[in-house]
């Protein structure tokens, strides 16, 4: 009976077999939810399954790289306690079940290979550059329609709602960053055509011009420079460097054509906003209007916040007494993680919530780490737009990708995920 177990376990844990656990969370960002939701629970089950013959299963739980998802998801823990709406509140909670099963999934993994990382990390980019490849086509067959759409602040089809599609893309585009200083380690196929997927994605950002992609990339850029800039360039070439981009990001708004038209929009709308003359039509309108809220309820509930079970209903209140005419279903929470986050826990909550998100870069080998710095920095940007790790795939695609990263400098480069099928 034990050898029978053994014999399941074995193959469960072999590479080919774990690479397809993590190819669902690859493939599942852009096109299954279902996908998803299979994956948490697979990597926290195949984790457990790995432990079984470990004599110490503290240090796989209860490690550096996993106490500040544990911390996160107890600070969630704790705001549902305090929240009235107890329903409500449970299902939140359900859903951050995430910064729990992954983080601690990926840990009882370890030992992963650095090569079985960048893999996975490969394979996002592909995927991601498929996606794209497929947007960008359906954008230049209808490129007419697409252009005046930019202009009332529409967008190009995405699989998925296009703020979050955005910041995947920039994702991957941070990804590539990251393992090009990693090429010499890297497969053929790999590393010759990184370069090349990198620059595809870097356009395509722009050609998409969603401002919390754009924003999150750039962001991570400046996080990039400021932590690691002097290791890799002299300060004459990191100014020239920032300077190229800005002029590109200058030629872009200028000339690409749906980039053109949505920042001719949005100046339009937060014209009307400050002269008091917007519609709720207009979606910087209700960025704004969201936003205002928000600072509204933390107004009222500074200690410890509105709860993660009665935001909803704080809302609805907010916009029944001042915007009557907002239908429901553009009734926003505030879309911008940092009032979010602050409306929900309070002052001091939210101020531990952004300590605990970011705390591994207090660690000096992390700091050294490029794929590290650039998850955080992209993380980073992309809580100015949108509360992007408040929704399922947000989260999902965050503490995976921050989990492996923080574990790839403690990683080595040969072990039992070692595949030599491997493709990067």
């Amino acid at each position: 009976m034990s050898k029978a177990i053994n014999q399941i376990r074995a193959f469960v844990l072999h590479p080919n077999f774990l690479y397809l656990g993590f190819a669902l969370v690859v493939i599942g960002l852009y096109y299954s939810r279902a996908f998803v939701s299979i994956f948490d629970v697979s990597v926290f089950t195949l984790g457990i399954l790995n432990l079984v013959n470990r004599s110490s299963w503290k240090e796989a739980i209860w490690n550096r790289h996993t106490i500040p998802f544990i911390l996160i998801f107890l600070l969630y823990l704790f705001s549902a306690f305090m929240s009235e709406d107890k329903t409500t509140a449970l299902l939140r909670l359900k859903t951050n079940n995430y910064f729990l099963l992954i983080p601690l999934g990926i840990s009882m993994l370890q030992p992963m290979t650095k090569s079985f990382i960048r893999n996975i990390f490969f394979g996002f980019i592909v995927v991601s550059v498929l996606s794209a490849v497929f947007v960008l086509i359906q954008y230049i067959l209808n490129f007419s329609t697409y252009s005046e759409a930019y202009k009332t602040g529409k967008t190009i089809a995405t699989p998925l709602l296009h703020i979050r599609y955005s910041f995947f893309i920039c994702m991957a585009l941070v990804l590539s960053i990251g393992l090009l200083f990693e090429r010499k380690e890297l497969r053929p196929i790999a590393r010759k055509s990184l370069p090349y997927l990198s620059a595809f994605l870097f356009v395509f950002l722009h050609v998409l011009a969603v401002r919390t992609g754009i924003l999150a990339f750039y962001v991570a850029l400046f996080f990039f420079f400021i932590l690691k800039g002097q290791a890799y360039f002299k300060r004459t070439q990191m100014a020239g460097l920032a300077l190229a981009l800005l002029v590109l990001l200058v030629l872009a708004v200028r000339f690409v054509p749906s980039l053109k038209n949505k920042w001719q929009y949005m100046r339009h709308d937060i014209k009307m906003y400050m002269n008091d003359t917007g519609h709720y039509l207009y979606s910087d309108n209700l960025r704004l209007i969201s936003i205002s809220n928000g600072l509204y309820l933390i107004e009222q509930n500074p200690m410890l916040g509105v709860g993660i079970g009665d935001l909803d209903i704080e809302v609805q209140k907010i916009y029944k007494s001042f915007y009557p005419d907002i239908p429901p279903e553009l009734q926003f929470p505030p879309v911008t993680q940092f009032i979010y986050s602050t409306t929900v826990f309070g002052l001091v909550g939210g101020i531990l919530f952004f300590i605990f998100i970011f705390y591994p870069l207090t660690y000096k080998d992390q700091r050294k780490n490029n794929l590290v710095i650039l998850i955080y920095g992209a993380t980073l940007g992309s809580f100015i737009g949108d509360y992007s790790i408040e929704l399922q795939l947000g989260k999902v695609c965050f503490t995976t990708f921050a989990s492996l990263a923080l574990w790839y400098c403690t990683s080595h480069q040969v072990g039992k995920t070692e595949s030599k099928t491997a493709a990067a």
